[in-house]
């Protein structure tokens, strides 16, 4: 067993009143024993540090690191380095390239780039512990965010005898997405929803058709995600 100083510990203990205030100081002189290589010593119930490392070692790289999207943020994921090194890995950083987008991970194993420009990407990730920051890892695949697609709506219809019917066409709404259609008639002096369940698609278009007794002219439009077509009419 390597020959050690005993620890010698002094503590001054100081009082001050100011009015009715008692301020208590409290200071814990410790003298520093000699410590040889691989003795340890615990701190605050956390794991052992071990003294008399002359070679401490950064993490390895981080595995698997894989990318999504969603709209305009990408998340990325990996997992920790097979070897933390001599200590435990406190943060994670990100790098892509183009080496336009990044974040930093505290103990964690992804994190979410938000308003990311469209492009096409690879992800690096690092890890960092007490030795400093390890090799990067490998990149992920390429991921690609486009130009979100622009929403557009119209519609157009035609009276065929007692029978109106009316066509839809859309771009940039998923196919599902609901239909309302509204009409009025004459001098209505509002436009009524149709109880029709309609549904955008797979081509991106939508159709409605209905007994339409009523001569006069006829306004109508659709809305559908959110978008309004412009109103069309038939005489």
């Amino acid at each position: 067993m390597p020959r050690s100083a005993r620890p010698r510990r002094q503590v001054l203990l100081a009082v001050a009143r100011i009015g009715a205030a008692t301020i208590v100081a409290l200071v814990a002189l410790l003298t520093v024993r000699t410590v040889a290589a691989g003795d340890t010593l615990e701190w605050n119930s956390q794991r052992p540090l071990t003294y008399g490392i002359t070679d401490p070692q950064p993490p390895g790289p981080p595995e698997d690191v894989s990318a999504t999207v969603d709209v305009t943020s990408i998340t990325v994921r990996w997992l920790p380095p097979a070897d933390e090194g001599s200590y435990e890995v406190t943060y994670y950083a990100v790098s892509s390239q183009p080496a336009t987008q990044g974040c930093l991970a505290e103990r964690v194993t992804e994190c979410v780039i938000t308003d990311v420009r469209p492009g096409t990407y690879t992800f690096r990730v690092q890890a960092l512990n007490g030795a400093g920051w390890g090799p990067w890892s490998e990149p992920s695949a390429p991921l690609t965010l486009a130009l979100p697609t622009p929403i557009s709506l119209s519609i157009t219809g035609q009276r065929v005898g007692s029978r109106l019917t009316v066509q839809i066409t859309s771009t940039g709404l998923a196919a599902g997405t609901p239909v309302t259609v509204y009409t009025k008639s004459g001098g209505a002096p509002a436009f009524v929803p149709q109880r029709a369940t309609l549904t955008i698609g797979p081509s991106g278009a939508a159709a409605w058709s209905t007994s339409w007794r009523d001569r006069r002219p006829v306004q109508f439009y659709a809305i559908a995600g959110g978008v309004r077509s412009p109103t069309a009419r038939i005489r």
